[in-house]
């Protein structure tokens, strides 16, 4: 009779099953007890647990024991203590709680479910598991219907090669696509990668890194206004404001863009680009067009068209230039010129 009579047009909840039923009105007259293989519903999601109170003039139900929500075919949400509000569709869900969709898999201690938006929150730590990575954060919520995360302090990506530490970002499970709002870094083996506005595609390893972005290895730091970065390739470009820092040798070569090979360790910098290089008592100054920096086992910088150079002892100009790191000597090519002191010198190389 309580299924017939307290199920309106499926406004409210409706009791499928419960082995046993007890009503007191003196001892407990505002619920019902609901005990063993208890099913409700509400608005289509199917809700079973081990025993529950059924709050009738409220429009309400805590369950508890082994809590299982099935909504649609592609969410699950189990836990060991539930409060469902059935007047704003909403599930509060306490202890080992796992949330499940068709992308991950998010496990945390308490998550408020709202079953018409169908979004998600939790205010404890929480752990999500999306293929081959962990996402932790203190808390976060989610919305299944375009499976967006907010995360909001002390988030930490586990990838299998890299870690990502930032306060707040976004993250799309079905692209599996990461927003960074805030400092963030990506940590690897060989490199960290650090921005305060940026996106990285996990799925494609390609990223995009805005506002005080830079990647830093052992040897180099290379900074712009945007950083653009293929893991597959190892390929990366900086644009505006572009500063390449060899950290071993003292040089800095500053320009509007500059291309970043990984594997051939060679960075190539344009437009208008000026190289400075910190010796013990000066500093060398050199002008050209385009620079090449090479890092690897010959390691040496390159300069093409129009170079010009300047320190203290020292002036000189031609059509290219190079400069090896190994025995300090600099080659120059195409009508060069040297000013030393008192004397000039020209040649067709030097």
């Amino acid at each position: 009779m309580s299924i017939q009579v307290f199920a309106q047009q499926n406004k409210k909840i409706k009791i499928n099953n419960a082995d046993k039923t007890y009503a007191n009105i003196k001892i407990h007259p505002e619920y019902w007890r609901l005990i063993g293989n208890v099913s409700f519903s509400h608005n289509g999601t199917v809700m079973n647990c081990d025993s529950a109170y059924h709050y009738i003039n409220e429009n309400r139900i805590k369950s508890f024991g082994s809590i299982k929500i099935n909504q649609g075919d592609s969410i699950i949400l189990t836990g060991r203590y539930l409060d469902y509000f059935g007047e704003n569709n909403v599930a509060s869900m306490k202890g080992n709680v796992e949330f499940q969709d068709n992308h991950m898999t998010l496990e945390t201690e308490e998550i408020n479910y709202n079953l018409l938006t169908k979004t998600a929150s939790y205010p404890k730590k929480g752990t999500i598991s999306d293929n081959e990575k962990k996402i932790k954060s203190k808390k976060g919520s989610y919305q299944s219907n375009n499976y967006n995360f907010n995360f909001n302090d002390s988030v930490i990506v586990i990838g299998q090669d890299y870690k990502i530490f930032t306060d707040n970002m976004k993250y799309n499970s079905k692209d599996e696509i990461s927003y960074f709002y805030g400092p963030s870094q990506i940590v690897s083996e060989n490199k960290i990668i650090y921005c305060e506005n940026g996106w990285y595609n996990t799925k494609k390893d390609i990223a995009q890194f805005r506002k005080n972005a830079y990647i830093s290895n052992k040897k180099n730091i290379l900074k712009g206004d945007s950083l653009y970065y293929n893991k597959n390739n190892g390929f990366g470009k900086a644009i505006g404001n572009v500063q390449v820092i060899d950290t071993i040798d003292n040089i800095l070569i500053l320009g509007g863009i500059a291309k970043y090979y990984e594997l051939n360790e060679k960075v190539i910098i344009t437009k208008t680009p000026t190289l400075k290089i910190a010796f013990e008592l000066d500093t060398l100054f050199m002008h050209a067009k385009k620079f090449i920096s090479q890092n690897n086992v010959n390691k040496k910088v390159i300069a093409y068209n129009n170079v010009k150079f300047f320190k203290i002892d020292l002036q000189g100009k031609c059509d290219s230039l190079s400069y090896n790191f190994k025995d300090s000597v600099i080659q120059m090519f195409k009508e060069p010129i040297i000013w030393s002191e008192n004397f000039q010198m020209t040649s067709d190389s030097i």
